[in-house]
């Protein structure tokens, strides 16, 4: 689950307006446009990511192997 205490923050130009739907679909949601009328900007946040959304599958196993853990000897999530 995302962190709901931190977030992270990006903007974009106006004129890449087209990408706020795929933006959304991934968390992103638009706090505000700013920018003068030559030169919009669009602000958007989401909650930062918690450590167990951060990692992937194989990089915990990396993890585990430099330590010497056999995958079966781990606790499982």
């Amino acid at each position: 689950m995302a962190n709901r205490d931190r977030w992270e923050y990006m903007f974009i130009p106006e004129t890449e307006r087209d990408r706020l739907h795929e933006l959304g679909l991934v968390g992103w949601e638009l706090i505000a446009v700013g920018g003068t009328d030559i030169d919009r900007i669009i602000y958007l946040k989401r909650p930062e990511p918690d450590l167990r959304e951060r990692v992937t599958v194989a990089q915990r196993d990396a993890y585990y192997a430099a330590l010497g853990i056999d995958h079966a000897d781990r606790i499982s999530d």
